[in-house]
């Protein structure tokens, strides 16, 4: 993958070392919300909730409701989102990454999805959400960019 080193310099930038990555940006970032005209532009199209949890994102989360409920993480380490659907009723299923146009199940999702690219955030594959790159945390010095990009705990929700 050719923008490996694109993530790791936005990882290095944002944090100041993978080695020992400095949270304190977060603070920052959610205090200047860059990202409150998205979330104002999807608002005006559907219910948007704001689901941000600052203890263990680095990415703003917004709930957006339409025939499926869609989680879009905006990255605050770079210009990346994420763009999860939900696929059923159990909340405890995996679930589906669109990471391209054709993945959108019907027009509204078409429409979040084409939003997000045009305010300037490139939306990851699952590949590159996998990806393995250096960064230290509690339980491991190698990590899915998907955890230093977007969540530092848990699983990879789509597993």
């Amino acid at each position: 993958m050719g923008e490996l080193s694109a993530f790791r310099e936005c990882i290095v930038r944002a944090y100041g070392s993978p080695d020992e990555p400095d949270w304190g940006f977060v603070r920052g970032v959610v205090d200047r919300n860059p990202y409150r005209p998205l979330f104002d532009e999807l608002a005006l199209r559907f219910p948007v909730e704001d689901d941000t949890d600052v203890n263990c994102d680095v990415s703003f989360t917004f709930l957006i409701t339409g025939k499926r409920v869609l989680s879009l993480k905006l990255s605050m380490v770079g210009p990346y989102a994420t763009l999860l659907a939900v696929t059923g009723s159990d909340p405890d299923a995996p679930l589906q990454v669109v990471s391209r146009l054709e993945d959108c199940a019907n027009d509204d999702e078409r429409a979040v999805f084409q939003l997000v690219t045009r305010h300037g955030f490139r939306i990851l594959t699952t590949e590159e959400l996998e990806t393995s790159t250096r960064f230290r945390l509690e339980d491991t010095d190698i990590v899915p960019l998907y955890r230093a990009l977007f969540a530092f705990e848990g699983l990879l929700p789509w597993r």
